[in-house]
């Protein structure tokens, strides 16, 4: 790329701004700036967050898997395993397949413990929203989207359009857990 080029897309980027402010059309940033304890705590809020999400995934994860038979935890990594080397894998396919392997308390297990991941996850947020909000009155606060009923376990999420996917079975979401990346 021409150096010119560059140059002058870095001084548009600086004098655009400051020939708004000079003219009064830029309006006063939405929020006040943070002081650098309050970075460090939202910072804080954050990653003790991430550590207990991800807690809470790993425990809902182990319930799951632990909810098996030993015939259906390798009819389940066969099943992985034909879908990693597919060319055109059928997720839906193999979920159906699951689901009609397993047994009626296989299925409960699992879809309770789906269920609490999913109020678990959403208590965790609203928490964090509090705390947030404590500790940064001032600050405007989106409204949060928690991983939707959806979430990392195969419940589901609206559309853009507000539209609901149906809550899937015990097979997709064990599928999902199974194929989920572990952090």
């Amino acid at each position: 790329m021409n150096t010119k080029a560059i140059v002058l897309g870095l001084a548009l980027t600086l004098v655009a701004p400051l020939s708004a402010l000079a003219d009064g059309t830029t309006a006063a940033p939405s929020h006040p700036q943070l002081t650098q304890s309050q970075r460090q705590a939202m910072h804080q809020a954050f990653e003790g967050f991430r550590k207990k999400s991800m807690a809470l995934h790993e425990q809902t994860r182990s319930q799951i898997l632990g909810a098996l038979t030993p015939a259906h935890r390798t009819l389940l990594a066969s099943l992985v395993a034909q879908l990693a080397v597919a060319s055109q894998p059928n997720p839906k396919e193999a979920a159906q397949q699951l689901d009609g392997q397993l047994s009626a308390s296989e299925k409960n297990a699992i879809l309770d413990a789906n269920k609490n991941f999913h109020t678990q996850v959403v208590a965790l947020h609203e928490q964090m929203r509090a705390q947030m909000k404590s500790e940064l009155p001032n600050m405007p606060m989106r409204p949060m989207h928690p991983m939707g009923p959806g979430g990392p376990m195969g419940m589901h999420r609206g559309d853009s359009d507000g539209a609901m996917h149906h809550t899937p079975d015990a097979g997709m979401i064990l599928l999902r857990t199974a194929m989920a990346p572990r952090h």
